[in-house]
C-alpha cells in the first residue's frame, strides 16, 4: 500500500466563493445569519491561499444565494471559477 500512501490527496467538499466587489458584504451578511464567523474573506483569492497554507489540491465551490449577489446566476459565478487552477 505504499504507492497509496504517496497518492493521498486532500480535496475541500464545501467551499463558497463570492464576486470581489460583493464578497466583504456577502460574507459580513451571512455571518449576521449564522451567527458564527467566516473563516475567509469570501474571494477566490483567499480560497486558493487558504488551500495552499492547508495542502488542499481542490476544492468544490458551492453556490450560496443571497439578495447581495449581482445578477448573474451564481452557477454562472462558479462556472466562470471553476478553472482555477488545482494544487500541484
Amino acid at each position: 500500500f505504499f504507492f497509496l500512501k504517496n497518492m493521498r490527496k486532500i480535496i475541500d467538499f464545501h467551499a463558497h466563493i463570492f464576486p470581489d466587489k460583493i464578497a466583504h458584504k456577502t460574507v459580513s451578511h451571512l455571518e449576521s445569519i449564522c451567527g458564527t464567523p467566516a473563516f475567509s474573506d469570501g474571494t477566490k483569492e483567499m480560497l486558493l491561499k487558504s488551500m495552499d497554507e492547508a495542502g488542499i489540491e481542490c476544492s468544490i465551490l458551492l453556490p450560496v444565494l443571497t439578495s447581495h449577489f449581482p445578477k448573474l446566476p451564481p452557477e454562472d459565478f462558479l462556472y466562470h471559477n471553476a478553472g482555477f487552477p488545482m494544487r500541484p
